[in-house]
Formats: C-alpha cells, sequence, structure tokens
C-alpha cells in the first residue's frame, strides 16, 4: 500500500510586511497563487521514518521534513521511532528562491503519511502542524489560492484565479547566501520604508478573475530594497516585461523573479531568455 500527494510552488502576488511579532517573526499579510511546478510525494511501508529524495534536493528541504514528521509524531503522541514509513520525494523543482522549493515537501509530506497510517486529521490541523515548521508551509496542505496573514500561517482561501502562463527567472549573482529570507528581512529592518500594502487593493478586485486588472496592483515590499541592491534581479524583471510578460515581480524574498503572460507564451519567453543564458522556466498558476 502506497499514497500519495501533490505539492505547489506558490508566487506571492503581494507580500506586505509588518512589524515584528511576539514570536520574533515578522507580521505579513500576503496573496498566495500556487503553479504547477512542485513536488510528488509518496509514502510506504519501510522499516523506520526515512525520506528520500528522487531529483534535485534543495537547501532547508530535508530540515523541513524531518520537522515536519517530528511535529505530527508529537501531536499524535507517537515515538519517532514507531514511525515505519518511507517517504520518497519526486522533485520537479527546476529552479528556486522565493518560489517555496525547501517547504512544499511538508504539506503533501503531512498529508501522505496521515493517510497512510490512518490518521484522520482535518487540513486544519495539518495547516497548524505545518506551519509550526516554516511560515510559507501552512500553505502546501491545501496548495490554493489564499490569504496568509499573522506568520503566514494564518489562511483564508480565495476565489480561483482562471490559469495564465508563469514564467521563472533566477538570475546568475552571489545573493544573500543561507538562511536567505532572515537576511532580507534584517535588511530591511534596517532600512525601513512604508509598505506598499497591496494585498487590501487586490482584495477589492479579485473577484473579477481578471489578470490583466490585477497585474498593476501586484507588489512585493522587499522589492524596492532589493532590486536596488541586486540589480540582476531588476534586469530579469525587465526582461521578462521586453519578452512578452505583461507584469514582473521578485518571488518572495527572492532570488527569483516572475513574469505572468498570456496562456501558451510561456515556452517562448522562457526558451528566448534561456537563450540569452539565464535560466528560465515555464510553467502555469493552478487553478484551485
Amino acid at each position: 500500500m502506497t499514497t500519495t500527494a501533490i505539492g505547489h510552488a506558490k508566487i506571492n502576488l503581494s507580500l506586505d510586511i509588518g512589524a515584528v511579532g511576539a514570536r520574533g517573526l515578522h507580521d505579513v499579510r500576503t496573496i498566495l497563487q500556487p503553479l504547477e511546478l512542485g513536488v510528488r510525494v509518496t509514502v510506504s511501508k519501510g522499516d523506520r521514518a526515512e525520506v528520500w529524495w528522487d531529483g534535485r534536493q534543495h537547501d532547508g528541504a530535508a530540515a523541513a521534513a524531518h520537522s515536519a514528521l517530528l511535529q505530527l509524531c508529537r501531536y499524535a503522541r507517537r515515538s519517532p521511532a514507531t514511525l515505519a514509513i518511507a517517504a520518497r520525494v519526486i522533485d520537479q523543482f527546476e529552479i528556486a528562491g522565493g518560489i517555496g522549493a525547501s517547504s512544499a515537501v511538508v504539506g503533501p509530506l503531512l498529508r501522505a503519511t496521515c493517510a497512510f497510517l490512518g490518521l484522520s486529521y482535518d487540513l486544519t490541523t495539518l495547516e497548524r502542524l505545518a506551519g509550526e515548521v516554516a511560515s510559507d508551509a501552512a500553505f502546501g496542505v491545501r496548495g490554493r489560492t489564499c490569504l496568509a496573514e499573522g506568520y503566514g500561517d494564518s489562511l483564508t482561501p480565495l476565489p480561483a484565479m482562471p490559469p495564465t502562463g508563469v514564467v521563472l527567472v533566477e538570475p546568475s549573482l552571489r545573493y544573500l547566501g543561507a538562511d536567505k529570507t532572515r537576511k532580507a528581512y534584517r535588511l530591511r529592518d534596517q532600512s525601513p520604508a512604508p509598505s506598499a500594502a497591496a494585498t487590501d487593493r487586490i482584495l477589492d478586485v479579485f473577484d473579477q478573475r481578471d489578470w490583466r486588472r490585477l497585474a498593476p496592483l501586484l507588489a512585493n515590499d522587499f522589492e524596492p530594497l532589493l532590486f536596488t541592491r541586486f540589480p540582476a534581479l531588476a534586469e530579469a524583471a525587465e526582461l521578462l516585461r521586453r519578452n512578452g510578460c505583461f507584469v514582473a515581480h521578485l518571488a518572495g524574498s527572492g532570488p527569483c523573479v516572475y513574469g505572468l503572460c498570456d496562456l501558451g507564451d510561456e515556452e517562448v519567453i522562457a526558451a528566448a531568455i534561456n537563450h540569452r543564458g539565464l535560466r528560465a522556466v515555464a510553467t502555469r498558476t493552478v487553478s484551485a
């Protein structure tokens, strides 16, 4: 017997950064949009709790998977030594950096493990457990368009948007290194600026389900600082726009930059950018 679950990459359509809260983390308001890019987790019987990767293993992914299983064991009041499962992760991320590559395994791993063990925990419970692992891991439990608040672990489902093309670009540059998200927040704290407060403006028109209507409203509070500090990020966004994307922004805390385009144009745009020597991947949004 095996059980399988799928996890999705994400982009932030908005990222409003607030003050540091009681847990020492920043409060955020962000709209998360799932992508077709992601991971597939298959759980079967094993001798002990073991997670192995078929494909690229992103920085922090193994630690996130291990932490997720520990959280599940604590909640289920069972010893990790009795968790006799083998989880195989097929990683379809061809690119990483701001799209949830390291934490995307958490949600599907929890869902597949619970199904395999016959643990009937609801998705809200699994979101709470995932949120203890990483701020954006709770999103991966359902993998649907949502408003994330607090530390990114308080989720409100939003209407599904129609599918549209997405091109992800990973610029070639020396970025922030290990623990990049924490460093990005630290940099912003050192150069405080008002939030763009894009989330509410996007929500006001979200039910129109029109990407072209949303495009001028998208914003990421990290972007002004990081585009200035790392000009290659701004250059990647401009390259996406010049090659046919109708909007381009920093993905999360970077270094990936995403562009939205008309459905069916993503492969052509990605090929044009790859031809220029940059890494570009074509994918699509998920209507969920």
